[in-house]
């Protein structure tokens, strides 16, 4: 089973200390899971991606070690759709505060993932910046 890219998110966003949410919490969980229905009403997501995006959203570390084709990708779109969506309206979740440009870092070991990334990312983003060829066989 080969790494097929690096995720970092910018911790750029924060918890109000008046407030205690956690977002792996049934009901962090529960917001989670409108906010997605509501931006992508055909999507379920799995029950992994689930679990990994709410934890990221909880500044929890996360490395996910999934097959080909499992929602690897998923785990990227699904956590800017939360952290925009929240965002755009506070008041979906007041306790936490979000940058208004929130962002994440995705580093592609080739060329190709990097092509399918870019592809798939049209609609969640802004910005997308392509790299430098570590090998040539890349």
């Amino acid at each position: 089973m080969a790494v097929t890219w690096l995720l970092a998110v910018l911790l750029l966003w924060s918890f109000d200390s008046a407030h205690s949410f956690t977002f792996s919490s049934p009901e962090g969980t529960t917001l989670v899971r409108k906010i997605l229905l509501s931006a992508l009403p055909t999507f379920e997501p799995h029950s992994y991606q689930m679990d990994g995006v709410c934890k990221v959203l909880d500044k929890i570390d996360l490395v996910a070690v999934t097959p080909t084709g499992s929602g690897k990708t998923g785990f990227l779109f699904l956590t800017i759709l939360v952290m925009k969506a929240i965002a755009a309206d506070p008041s979906l979740c007041p306790a936490v505060i979000f940058p208004q440009d929130p962002a994440i870092v995705v580093v592609c070991p080739t060329n190709s993932i990097e092509q399918q990334m870019h592809l798939r990312r049209s609609s969640f983003s802004r910005h997308s910046y392509g790299g430098a060829v570590a090998q040539s066989e890349a």
